[in-house]
């Protein structure tokens, strides 16, 4: 009786319906089945930054694991309800990179935004219309940005550059790889105009030419870089 409880809330509520991304009962994925009694998820991966939450996954993104989950409606009464879909079909993500203090943070941080103003321009025209209609119906202290940016974290040993933008409720890990390849792609091309740069205004200390010439601080002309995906 309490799952069936469970299914009318469920219905009147509008919680959550076929085709939506949620979480319920500690189990994320998509609904592809909603019965009187049960609720049918494809359960999907997670992000590194949600490893280590139960139960244990070995995909790492919101991706589907081929794995089918029932879980009975009663849980709607006693976990709650997160809905990746309904009203915001829209996430916001972070790309994290460790930069070298001595490396230009400046120029990686404008090749960042570059890249996620191109691959976001689309999701934030779809976006804005939506975000209107939720503040709209809820009470919310500012308007979120839709915007790419960039923060900064310092460490000890490196300085932390976190991309934040937005994604949709599904495609997060696809887009994210194709960002991470654009950015790569961009900073080994302005590696290499440096190396030119810099060859054509040195030479070489034994015959004066710059032809043979190297430059004069090979740290200068890379980045030490290991994207941190949290999608």
């Amino acid at each position: 009786m309490t799952a069936f409880a469970g299914y009318l809330i469920i219905l009147r509520g509008n919680l959550f319906t076929i085709g939506d991304r949620i979480t319920i009962g500690g189990v994320r994925g998509d609904v592809v089945s909603l019965g009187f009694m049960q609720t049918t998820v494809m359960e999907m991966g997670q992000p590194p930054g949600e490893q280590g939450d139960s139960p244990s996954m070995w995909v790492k993104g919101r991706q589907p694991t081929g794995r089918i989950v029932r879980i009975t409606n009663d849980k709607v009464f006693d976990t709650p309800i997160y809905n990746y879909t309904r009203e915001f079909p829209f996430l916001w993500e972070e790309i994290q990179i460790p930069v070298r203090y001595q490396d230009d943070r400046g120029r990686v941080e404008e090749i960042l935004l570059d890249v996620a103003n191109r691959q976001t321009q689309q999701i934030m025209a779809d976006a804005e219309p939506k975000l209107d209609a939720l503040l709209a119906k809820y009470h919310m202290r500012d308007r979120p940005d839709v915007h790419p940016k960039v923060f900064y974290h310092l460490t000890d040993n490196w300085i932390a550059l976190s991309l934040r933008y937005l994604s949709y409720d599904n495609g997060a890990r696809p887009l994210a790889d194709r960002m991470i390849g654009r950015f790569s792609r961009g900073w080994s091309r302005r590696r290499l105009d440096w190396r030119r740069e810099h060859m054509r205004s040195s030479k070489c200390r034994r015959c004066g030419s710059s032809r043979c010439a190297r430059p004069a601080n090979p740290r200068l002309t890379g980045l030490s870089v290991s994207p941190n995906v949290v999608a």
